[in-house]
């Protein structure tokens, strides 16, 4: 006998039916016999009679099980979801099955359960029940110190490892990789790679380290390299190249990055690289505006469907189109700042008029220095009135703001990857891409735990950067299957850590039983399609840490 448990729709609504059904043979033929329907009765009930019947034989087993002891166990789902998805993904593969690879791995899962440092993972491992799920021995904030020396030494295999598993399993382009930069800020000042530089954490007085992140054509990460926090974007990516040709053993390649990473002279090295690297960039407004000048674009190229212009001479495509949301955003955002002018402007106005000795030429350099950092001297000019000296007035050159306005929205992509391998709509639709490694960054940072960052040595950074992408493979995935739950990734990880398992104590032997999801929550489950196992041997173990929290 076995439970027929399924969920089915009908006129738009979703219904549930568990059956016990029996399967026999008759007249050469198998068949199946509904022998009770169980669809009406409570969940417990049903979860119970499951147990039975998967014990079936062994009656005395069940009789333990309802004779043992029981007392609350630790947190279940959540790292069994978390490692049957690493495995989906190559994460595990990656890591391998050693006990540093199996540290390793818990490292990347409690970045996702709560992003705290090496000392608070060991002390995370007695909440959640990684001894079952994980085969986890004890272990210490020391075993997970030497474990990223582990991970920065095989760093290259894990890497090429993860991108032909995604390549070969999902069936990306192989061709394409996007690349881009960021940086986070350390505490301390003794990391190996802290220095000064262009803080895009908008954290003064603290030094950084500069980190980027390839990911393949389906914005899926797979490498990241650390430099020093001085280290501008252009100045990284020939070690990207020489990445991809060296590690990688790459023929064909296609880098796309945005028009601050790859210029003319990350061109040339793409050239001196080998014949068949390519690129795919954008260009600047200002080199828009020389092209139009020019007469090689015209501005009614500029539309919401894609155009492309060649110039045979350079053997350079251009695929030019007008994003008609963000021109409209464009027109808001100036308009905004007009009203914000005009308002400087009234306090200004009335400053002068409460307080005669206020020199209007104080106001009047004040206002023109607004009016330069909103990046609109052309359009606004700020004057005193003609017949009231202590008066100024606002003017706008309608002139220069249709012409301000005119490239709204508009973006011009570069590329020397020829018509027969991609047309334009392609590549304009791999450029578009670019914004996923951005998502990477931004979800690193906010959600993940990326910075500040607090170890000290190359090694152990590169190592927390490496657990940090990995751990965001495990957030996407997430992500992408609980879209249309209208739940954050955030929200369903606390529901399912609320699923702790039950130890049952049947004399020496332990056994820790997982409740299953109810009416609500079963959704998170299948849209993952992951079944939660109802009993799994159990032993306790006691994580502690050397140093202790009173002086963390």
């Amino acid at each position: 006998m076995h439970i027929d448990d399924q969920t089915y729709q009908r006129d738009g609504k979703t219904y549930r039916r568990v059956l016990v059904r029996k399967s026999y043979k008759e007249n050469d033929k198998y068949k199946k016999k509904t022998v009770l329907n169980l669809s009406d009765w409570d969940e417990e009930y049903i979860q119970a009679f499951k147990i039975a019947l998967n014990h079936s034989d062994n009656i005395s087993r069940i009789q333990q099980l309802a004779k043992g002891k029981s007392k609350k166990g630790k947190s279940f789902a959540l790292p069994y979801v978390l490692n049957t998805i690493s495995r989906r993904i190559g994460i595990k593969q990656a890591l391998g099955n050693s006990k540093k690879g199996k540290l390793a791995q818990w490292m990347v899962m409690a970045r996702l359960i709560n992003q705290g440092s090496r000392l608070s993972a060991v002390r995370l491992a007695n909440q959640y029940a990684v001894e079952p799920v994980l085969d986890l021995p004890l272990f210490n904030e020391d075993n997970l110190y030497s474990t990223l020396d582990w991970i920065y030494d095989r760093k290259s295999d894990i890497e090429k490892q993860l991108l032909s598993f995604w390549n070969n399993k999902f069936d990306s382009d192989g061709d394409i990789y996007l690349y881009d930069v960021t940086s986070s800020y350390f505490e301390g000042i003794k990391n190996e790679y802290a220095d000064w530089g262009y803080n895009r954490d908008k954290k003064k007085g603290k030094q950084q380290v500069v980190y980027g992140a390839l990911a393949n054509s389906d914005g899926e990460p797979f490498g990241i390299d650390a430099f020093p926090g001085n280290t501008s974007d252009t100045k990284t990516f020939k070690t990207q190249i020489d990445k991809m040709k060296a590690q990688f053993g790459c023929d064909h390649v296609t880098f796309v990055g945005d028009k601050g990473m790859i210029k003319k002279p990350q061109i040339k090295q793409l050239s001196q690289a080998s014949d068949d690297y390519n690129y795919i960039t954008s260009i600047s407004k200002r080199e828009i505006k020389t092209f139009l000048k020019k007469g090689d674009f015209q501005l009614s190229l500029f539309t919401e469907e894609v155009a492309e212009v060649y110039d045979s001479k350079q053997q350079i495509r251009y695929i030019l189109r007008r994003n008609p949301y963000r021109a409209k955003e464009m027109r808001r955002t100036r308009k905004n700042k007009i009203k914000s002018i005009r308002s400087a402007l009234q306090k200004s106005n009335d400053y002068l008029k409460e307080h005669s000795r206020a020199k209007p030429s104080i106001q009047l350099r004040d206002l023109k220095a607004i009016v330069k950092k909103l990046k609109l001297k052309p359009v606004i000019n700020i004057h005193q009135d003609q017949d009231n000296s202590r008066k100024l007035e606002l003017s706008i050159n309608k002139e220069a703001l249709k012409k301000k306005s005119e490239l709204d929205g508009c973006y011009a992509i570069k590329t020397d990857v020829p018509q027969e391998r991609k047309d334009k709509q392609e590549i304009h639709n791999v450029y578009k891409s670019l914004s996923q490694v951005e998502w990477f960054f931004r979800t690193s940072k906010d959600f993940l735990g990326a910075r500040p960052i607090w170890v000290r040595t190359k090694e152990h950074t590169v190592a927390h950067l490496l657990i940090i992408m990995m751990a965001y493979k495990l957030e996407r995935y997430l992500r992408n299957h609980w879209r249309d739950l209208n739940n954050t990734v955030a929200e369903g990880i606390e529901l399912l850590k609320q699923y702790s398992g039950n130890i049952i104590e049947l004399g020496k032997e332990r056994l820790l039983t997982i409740p299953q999801p109810n009416k609500n929550d079963k959704a998170f489950f299948e849209n993952l399609n992951i079944e939660l196992p109802q009993t799994v041997p159990y032993k306790e173990i006691k994580f502690a840490t050397r140093k202790k929290l009173n002086s963390d």
